[in-house]
């Protein structure tokens, strides 16, 4: 039994859960662009790769590689087979971007041979159509899948910031059809920038457990300042940008609006840190609250409960018990002569002592028993919704667990440790206070050291 998990100070950092959560589905929703668009080559319906008449077209290579990123994406899963397909699927996307951006920079044509349906892009290009795949969806891709090979080979910090660069490149294209900016978007298509946008979103994901997106998703106060920092610093500009840009002229328009990307930017990179700083903070904070929360409610030496807190569990399981009319019992056991393992062994034997006895007592309980150090080797322990018989069973598995304890230069010189067990069974309509119920156990207790110690006994009504 994990005492620890009984008072809990640790904070579930669901927005994390939930950002991880949208790695799988934006995988999913990225194979079906890049499925759409090849299908609107193979059934010859332009509408599907070209979202805008006579605009930019999503390239059938580009489309290819965003299948490939989206099930390597979808692949996210830790069973053998599934791995292997996701180092796959990211491996030949990376390999067909580099390929394509070799043809980029050193004008050759090598991608011509991983194209499918180059024909239907040799005919459109003949008539004047724009289709290509442009250097910036081939970096864009190449961020993307570099940042999950990365991952894959547990780079992970690495991994975090490639994706984040490339969030950036396909909302400058979404920025651009939203402000009219040619420039801005070039030959990358609504398709690839909507599909860029989710992939790389979908490779941010994969690390939000971890560095500035960590920070960024804290359910602590670092986090939510920043997430309100970032949504409000990152839509202002933006909003401002479109009409300014609506009512100036063209030139002064792309001008500005590389001003509002940049400003933009600046603020996620910003926040970004901000929020790690303030998470590194904060986490110290509650690092020392929980040393002193932990200080206050538990012996030093064992880790369990101390006598506070377990009068205090004692008081709220008695009114439970009360609404419920379930059963409750209490056990007192305390170590057979540990005043002999202080006088021959020392008192660092005896607290050794002690510390394993109080492992033990604790693996060999439930989650819901309560156990407390009360005294220099007593211990208490309150067993909800146990008989009398349930209650001997425990204390006698207690017993025989304890009597198997090795201490070393102890117990194969003196023999075993042992532990006599005192149990009072509390009546639903009692009266008793939990004090008298105590002293019940107490006196079965001494009742099994009367009778020769490492024995259970139980307090009868009439008298033990």
């Amino acid at each position: 039994m994990d005492h620890s998990s009984k008072q809990d100070v640790t904070d579930t950092w669901k927005l994390v859960d939930k950002v991880l959560s949208l790695v799988r589905p934006f995988g999913a929703i990225t194979v079906l662009f890049g499925i759409i668009s090849l299908a609107g080559y193979f059934g010859s319906i332009e509408g599907l790769y070209r979202p805008i008449d006579n605009g930019p077209a999503t390239h059938p290579l580009t489309a290819l590689i965003i299948v490939l990123l989206g099930f390597s994406l979808y692949k996210n899963v830790q069973t053998p087979l599934e791995i292997k397909q996701r180092h796959l699927f990211a491996f030949l996307a990376f390999i067909f971007t580099v390929i394509r951006l070799t043809d980029v920079v050193y004008q050759s044509d090598f991608s011509q041979y991983i194209t499918p349906f180059l024909s239907d892009v040799l005919r459109e290009l003949q008539t004047g159509k724009s289709n290509y795949m442009g250097g910036n969806t081939a970096l864009m891709l190449l961020f993307i899948s570099s940042s999950i090979v990365a991952y894959n080979f547990k780079k992970y910090v690495f991994s975090q910031m490639i994706a984040t660069i490339a969030v950036s490149m396909p909302l400058i294209t979404i920025l651009g059809y939203t402000y009219g900016l040619t420039k801005f978007y070039g030959q990358m298509s609504l398709f690839t920038a909507t599909a860029g946008f989710a992939l790389s979103v979908a490779t941010v994901a994969l690390t939000a457990d971890k560095g500035l997106v960590h920070a960024l998703l804290s359910p602590h106060i670092g986090g939510k300042v920043a997430r309100f920092q970032f949504v409000t610093g990152y839509i202002f500009p933006v909003v401002i940008g479109y009409f300014i840009v609506k009512l100036t002229v063209a030139p002064q328009g792309s001008l500005f609006g590389v001003f509002v990307v940049g400003v933009c930017w600046f603020i996620m990179i910003m926040v970004g840190i901000s929020a790690l700083v303030v998470e590194k903070v904060d986490h110290k904070r509650r690092l020392d609250e929980e040393k002193l929360h932990q200080a206050a409610t538990t012996d030093s030496l064992t880790g369990l409960f101390n006598r506070r807190v377990f009068f205090d569990a004692a008081n709220h399981e008695m009114a439970r018990l009360k609404r419920s009319g379930t059963s409750l019992s209490v056990l007192m056991l305390d170590v057979d002569f540990f005043k002999k393992i202080n006088d021959k062994a020392g008192h660092a034997m005896g607290d050794q002592v002690l510390i394993q006895l109080s492992q033990v007592l604790n693996s060999s309980l439930r989650e819901v028993d309560i156990i407390a150090r009360v005294g220099g080797e007593e211990f208490a322990i309150i067993l909800p919704d146990t008989s009398q018989e349930g209650a001997q069973r425990v204390a006698e598995n207690l017993r025989r667990n304890v009597e198997k304890i090795v201490v070393a230069n102890w117990t194969p010189i003196y023999g075993p440790v042992t532990i006599s067990i005192g149990v009072a069974m509390v009546e639903t309509n009692t009266q008793q206070t939990f004090d008298e119920i105590l002293a019940n156990a107490d006196k079965a207790l001494y009742q099994s050291k009367a009778n020769g110690r490492n024995q259970v006994s139980l307090y009868q009504i009439d008298g033990c």
